[in-house]
């Protein structure tokens, strides 16, 4: 296994999670493509202490915080599929690489 937790999404959900693991030591891997979905949007709003905040601003400051975790590697990659395989699971990328 290359991971306790695989994340698809390095969004503020994803990238919040994979803090929270980071601290408590879980290797996990956060694939991402770069495509947001709010990138035409000109601010965040309802995040403690972010308010206002530019969404490639935040994470940007998001990714500086996950380096001091070594448990937590961020990825780029397409996730296309994902299925259970035993006792664990096998996501598939775009780019046929698979994670297990």
């Amino acid at each position: 296994m290359d991971c306790e937790v695989l994340i698809i999404g390095g969004g503020p959900a994803g990238l919040s999670a994979a803090t929270v693991l980071g601290r408590s030591l879980r290797h996990v891997n956060v694939y991402d493509n770069g495509v947001r979905r709010n990138q035409s949007s000109q601010a965040m709003h309802a995040f403690l202490s972010r308010d206002g905040i530019n969404p490639a601003e935040f994470i940007e400051i998001c990714k500086v915080e996950l380096r001091k975790y070594s448990s937590v590697d961020l990825r780029f990659g397409t996730a296309v599929k994902a299925e259970i395989v035993g006792d664990g699971f096998e996501v598939q990328f775009e780019d046929g690489s698979k994670q297990a």
